[in-house]
C-alpha cells in the first residue's frame, strides 16, 4: 500500500480540516509540538482503513472533540495493486462509508456502506472484528508495518499475517504459489474436515454411502446364508425323511409277516369257533324263529322310525354337498387369485429398473448442467484474457523506479527553475503612456503600451534605455544563476531521457500509465488462475468430450423415456410409488395365500362331514334293509296266528336241541391254549401303528421334499452368490478408496511438513536479515536475532551468554530498538513485489543519538528502494540529517481551542 494523501476533520484536537500530500514514495516527516494531533492523525488513518463506519462505544466516541457535537471524518487516497483508492468515512451521529477507485482521469464510485467496509479490508487484506472497534491484529500487514506511539513491541503476530508472510517467503523461494497444495487440501476437503475427521451427511464422500451399502449387504448375505443353510438342512431333512420313510416300511413288512402266521393259527382256531358258530346260529336261527314269531309288532315299529331317520339324514347330507361344493369353488377362485397376485412380482423389479435409470438420469442432467457452465466460464475467461493480452502488449509502461526517476527529476527541475530565477534580478515597468523600452545588454526593444506591466530580468543586473525619460539601471549580487542554469538543462535532458519512450513527460499521466499497465497485469494473473482453477486436471478438449458423452446417455435415457425430456423425473415420487406398489403388492400377495389357504381347510371340512354324512345314511339305509329283510321273514311263513301259536312251540324245543348242540362246539374251543383272535388282533394294532408310521414317514418325506422344491425356488444359492459378488466388489472399492483417502490424508500431511520444513528453513535467513540490520545498529556483541514461528522476536545470542537471551534483559532503548529492526527486516521481506507503507508514530524515544543516526540510514535505504515511510515527530531536527527534500517534510498546525 502507497498513501497518496489524507483529510481529516473534527477528530480529537483536529477541529478544523487538515489536509497533508501528497506524499512522496519514500520517506515522508509529519511533524508538530505535542499535542497538535499526530496521534490523532494516526488514529484517523488506522480506523478510516480497518474500522467499520458504523462501529459505536466508548472507544469511537472518545475521538470527537471536547464539548462539541460534530461528525468524525476522514478522507484517505492510497495505491494497492496498481489501483488508486479514496476513501471517505464518517463516523457517529452521521455514520457512511464511500470507496471510489481512479478511473479514466477521476475517482469513480466503487462501494458504499458496509459493502465500502467489506471492500476495503479485502483490499488491504486486513479482517473485521466480531464486534467493537479493530486491534491490531486486524490490521493485516499494518500489523507489522504500523507502530502507533508506544506500542513499538512486537510480541505476537497474528496467525493471518504471519501465513502472509510465509507466504511471501514461499514465493521467493519456490517463484509460484501454492497451487498445488491448495489442489491437494481441496481434494483433502472433499473426504475429512477441517479436523481432519471424515465427513458425514449430504456432502459426505463416497465411501459413506458404500459403507452403508456395505453394512446392508453384509446383513443381507447373513440372511441369505441362513436360507442357504435353511436350504442345506431340508436337504438333509429330505434324506432323513427318506431314512426313516425306508425304516418304517421295513418293520410295518416285518410285522405284517407276524400277522400273516397269526392269522393262520386265528383260522384254525376260527375254523372250530366258525362250528361253534354255526351251531350257536342255528340255536339262534332257532332262537330267531321263536323270536320272530313272537317280535314281527317290534320289527314293524323299529322299521318305521328307520324311515324317519333316513328322511331327515338325506336332507342334511344334500344341505353338507351343495356346501362342500360351494367350498371347492371358493378354493378354486383363491387359487386363482393366489397365482393372479403372484404375478405382479415381476412387475416390482421393473419399476425398480425405472428408478435406476431415473437416478442416472438425474445424476447426468446435473452434471451436464454443471459441466456447461464450467466451459461457458472457461470461454469467457479465456476471451478476456486474450483481450487483457492484447491490451496489455500495446502499452509501454515505466517502471516504479523509471517513474519515481521522473518524479526526482521533475522535482529538481523546479527547485533549478526556482533557484535560477531566485538568483536573477528582475524589473517591472508600468508606464503611464506607451513606450519603447530598449535592453542595452542584450541591444532588444520592447514595446509596451499606457497601463501594462512588462518584466525584465538579468544575471546580477538589468540596464534598460526609455526615450524620453533616461536609463534605469538595477543590480544585485551575481551568484550561481550558471550553476542553476546547468541543473536546469540537466534536469531537462534527463526528464526528456526518461520520458521519451512514453510520449509525455507529465509524471501523473506516466503514473495512470504504469497504472494501468499494471492492472492489467493483475487482470492477467487473475484471469490465468481462474482457466487454472477451472481446467483443474482436465482439458478443454476432454472436457467437451464428456460433454458429449452425456448428451448421447441422456439422448438415450429420454429415447426409452420421452417424458422425461419435457418433465424430468421427481425421484422421491417414483421411490414412493414404488415403494407403495411393493407393499401393495406383497401384501397382495400374502392375503391371496391367506385365503387360500383358508378356502382349503374350509373345503376340506366341508368335504369330510358330507363324507361322513354320507356314510352314516348308507349305515341307516342298511340297517333298514335288515330290518324289512327281517320282518319279510318273520311273515314269509305264511302261518296263521293259530298255525304260529303252533310253530312257537315246536320253535322253542328247537332252540333247546340247537343250545345243546352249540354248548357241545364251544366246550371242544376251550380245548385252545388261548384266543388266538385277541393275538392278532394285538398283532394287527401293531401292524396298523407300523402302517400309520410308515404313511407318516411318506407323508413327512412328501413334505419335505415339498419345502425343499420351495427352497429351490427362491434360488437361495444364486441369491447367494450374487450377494458375495456384489459385496466383493464394493469391499474392493471401498478398500481401493480408503487406500485413496489415505493417500490423499499422507500426501497432505507430507506438503504441509514439507512447507513447515521450509518455513522454518526460511525462518533461518529472515533472522540473518535481522541479525545484520541489528548489528550495524547495536554491534556484534549482542549476537544474533531469534525469531518465534510467527516471526515475532524471542531472543537475542549474546557472546558471552551460553545459550538464547530473553528480550527482557535487554535494556529500554535497546528493546525498543531490537523492536524496530525486526519490523524493518519483515517490512523488508512484505516489500520484494510492491512498495509497503510503513508508519511509525514518535519512535526510537529511548534511543541515543548514535544508535539514531545508524536507525535512521537504514530507514533512508528501504525508502529509497523499497518502503514508503511516514514519520509522526515532535523531533523534525532529528531527520534533517538525511538530507531529505523540504517536500518530504509536512507540518500540522496547533490546536484550534
Amino acid at each position: 500500500m502507497i498513501l497518496r494523501q489524507i483529510s481529516v476533520s473534527n477528530w480529537r484536537s483536529l477541529l478544523k480540516s487538515v489536509e497533508l500530500g501528497p506524499f512522496s514514495e519514500g520517506l515522508n516527516v509529519i511533524h508538530a509540538p505535542n499535542g497538535t494531533g499526530k496521534s490523532s492523525l494516526f488514529e484517523a488513518m488506522q480506523r478510516g482503513l480497518f474500522d467499520a463506519h458504523h462501529t459505536s462505544g466508548a472507544d469511537i466516541k472518545a475521538v470527537l472533540p471536547w464539548g462539541r457535537k460534530l461528525t468524525p471524518s476522514v478522507i484517505i487516497e492510497f495505491i494497492e495493486g496498481g489501483e488508486t483508492w479514496r476513501v471517505e468515512k464518517k463516523f457517529l451521529s452521521e455514520a457512511s462509508a464511500k470507496l471510489q477507485r481512479f478511473e479514466d482521469g477521476e475517482f469513480k464510485p466503487f462501494a458504499n456502506g458496509r459493502g465500502a467496509d467489506s471492500e476495503i479490508r479485502k483490499i488491504l487484506s486486513a479482517e473485521g472484528p466480531r464486534h467493537g472497534p479493530s486491534k491490531p491484529e486486524h490490521w493485516g500487514l499494518a500489523q507489522i508495518l504500523w507502530a502507533p506511539q508506544g506500542e513499538l513491541n512486537l510480541k505476537k503476530i497474528s496467525g493471518s499475517t504471519a501465513e502472509v508472510i510465509k507466504g511471501a517467503l514461499g514465493v521467493q523461494l519456490s517463484g509460484g504459489s501454492g497451487g498445488l497444495q491448495e489442489r491437494i487440501k481441496k481434494r483433502l476437503l472433499e473426504y475429512f474436515t477441517e479436523k481432519g475427521k471424515e465427513k458425514t451427511g449430504k456432502n459426505a464422500p463416497p465411501i459413506v454411502d458404500r459403507r452403508d451399502r456395505q453394512s446392508a449387504l453384509k446383513k443381507e448375505l447373513e440372511e441369505r446364508q441362513e436360507r442357504y443353510q435353511a436350504f442345506e438342512e431340508q436337504s438333509k431333512a429330505v434324506e432323513d425323511a427318506a431314512r426313516e420313510h425306508h425304516q418304517k416300511a421295513e418293520e410295518a413288512a416285518e410285522m405284517r409277516k407276524k400277522v400273516k402266521t397269526a392269522r393262520t393259527e386265528e383260522e384254525k382256531f376260527n375254523d372250530l369257533k366258525t362250528e361253534q358258530k354255526i351251531k350257536r346260529q342255528e340255536e339262534k336261527l332257532a332262537k330267531n324263529n321263536y323270536e320272530r314269531l313272537t317280535q314281527i309288532k317290534k320289527t314293524r315299529e323299529a322299521i318305521a322310525a328307520l324311515k324317519k331317520t333316513i328322511t331327515s339324514k338325506e336332507g342334511k347330507l344334500a344341505e353338507l354337498e351343495e356346501k362342500a361344493d360351494q367350498a371347492k369353488d371358493d378354493l378354486d377362485r383363491c387359487s386363482e387369485a393366489r397365482d393372479s397376485a403372484c404375478e405382479k412380482r415381476s412387475q416390482i423389479d421393473e419399476r425398480q429398473k425405472v428408478i435406476d435409470a431415473a437416478r442416472e438420469y438425474l445424476r447426468q442432467t446435473e452434471d451436464l448442467k454443471k459441466l456447461k457452465k464450467r466451459l461457458s466460464d472457461l470461454v469467457k475467461f479465456e476471451n478476456q484474457l486474450t483481450a487483457d493480452q492484447r491490451s496489455r502488449n500495446e502499452i509501454v509502461a515505466p517502471t516504479s523506479d523509471e517513474l519515481r526517476d521522473l518524479r526526482e527529476s521533475t522535482s529538481k527541475l523546479k527547485e533549478a527553475r526556482a533557484a535560477l530565477e531566485a538568483s536573477q534580478i528582475h524589473l517591472a515597468i508600468t508606464p503611464e503612456r506607451e513606450i519603447v523600452i530598449e535592453n542595452t545588454i542584450d541591444d532588444s526593444e520592447t514595446p509596451v503600451k499606457a497601463g501594462k506591466t512588462s518584466s525584465f530580468s538579468g544575471d546580477g543586473q538589468v540596464n534598460l534605455k526609455v526615450a524620453g525619460f533616461g536609463l534605469i539601471h538595477a543590480s544585485g549580487p551575481k551568484d550561481g544563476a550558471d550553476r542553476h542554469r546547468a541543473d536546469l538543462k540537466e534536469a531537462q535532458e534527463r526528464i526528456s531521457e526518461l520520458s521519451q519512450p512514453y510520449g509525455t513527460e507529465k509524471p501523473d499521466e506516466l503514473q495512470e500509465l504504469k497504472e494501468k499497465a499494471d492492472k492489467l497485469d493483475g487482470s492477467i494473473r487473475t484471469l490465468d488462475g481462474k482457466i487454472e482453477t477451472l481446467l483443474g486436471e482436465d482439458s478443454s478438449d476432454s472436457l467437451k468430450q464428456y460433454l458429449d458423452k452425456l448428451r448421447t446417455a441422456i439422448g438415450e435415457t429420454e429415447n426409452v423415456h420421452p417424458e422425461w425430456k419435457k418433465e424430468p423425473p421427481v425421484l422421491d415420487e417414483l421411490e414412493s410409488d414404488f415403494e407403495t406398489f411393493r407393499q401393495d403388492t406383497e401384501g397382495a400377495i400374502a392375503a391371496a395365500e391367506d385365503a387360500f389357504n383358508q378356502a382349503h381347510s374350509e373345503s376340506s371340512e366341508a368335504t369330510n362331514a358330507a363324507n361322513n354324512a354320507a356314510v352314516e345314511l348308507e349305515h341307516k339305509q342298511e340297517k333298514l334293509k335288515e330290518q324289512q329283510d327281517q320282518l319279510e321273514k318273520f311273515q314269509s311263513d305264511g302261518l296263521s296266528d293259530e298255525d304260529r301259536d303252533k310253530a312257537i312251540s315246536e320253535a322253542s324245543m328247537s332252540w333247546q336241541a340247537a343250545k345243546e348242540t352249540a354248548d357241545q362246539a364251544e366246550k371242544a374251543l376251550k380245548q385252545f391254549p388261548g384266543d388266538p383272535t385277541t393275538k392278532l388282533k394285538e398283532l394287527e394294532k401293531q401292524r396298523d401303528k407300523l402302517d400309520d408310521a410308515e404313511q407318516d414317514a411318506r407323508d413327512k418325506e412328501k413334505t419335505a421334499e415339498g419345502e425343499l422344491r420351495n427352497l429351490e425356488s427362491e434360488g437361495a444359492y444364486s441369491k447367494l452368490v450374487d450377494v458375495e459378488e456384489e459385496l466383493e466388489a464394493l469391499e474392493s472399492q471401498i478398500e481401493w478408496e480408503s487406500i485413496q483417502m489415505d493417500a490423499i490424508k499422507l500426501l497432505h500431511e507430507t506438503v504441509n511438513d514439507c512447507e513447515k520444513s521450509m518455513i522454518e528453513s526460511v525462518l533461518e535467513p529472515v533472522e540473518l536479515r535481522a541479525s545484520e540490520l541489528w548489528a550495524r545498529v547495536a554491534g556484534s556483541h549482542l549476537g544474533d536475532v531469534k525469531l518465534k514461528g510467527d516471526f515475532a522476536p524471542k531472543a537475542v545470542t549474546p557472546e558471552r551468554a551460553d545459550g538464547p537471551v530473553g528480550l527482557g534483559n535487554l535494556s529500554g532503548g535497546e528493546e525498543e530498538q531490537l523492536y524496530f529492526i525486526v519490523r524493518l527486516a519483515l517490512a523488508k521481506v512484505l516489500a520484494e513485489n510492491e512498495r509497503q507503507l510503513v508508519v511509525l508514530d514518535d519512535v526510537l524515544n529511548a534511543t541515543d543519538a548514535e544508535r539514531l543516526g545508524c536507525l535512521l540510514n537504514l530507514l533512508k535505504e528501504v525508502s529509497d528502494r523499497l518502503l514508503q515511510v511516514i514519520i509522526f515527530t515532535c523531533h523534525p531536527e532529528r531527520y534533517r540529517a538525511l538530507d531529505l527534500a523540504e517536500s518530504n517534510f509536512f507540518e500540522l498546525k496547533s490546536r484550534d481551542d
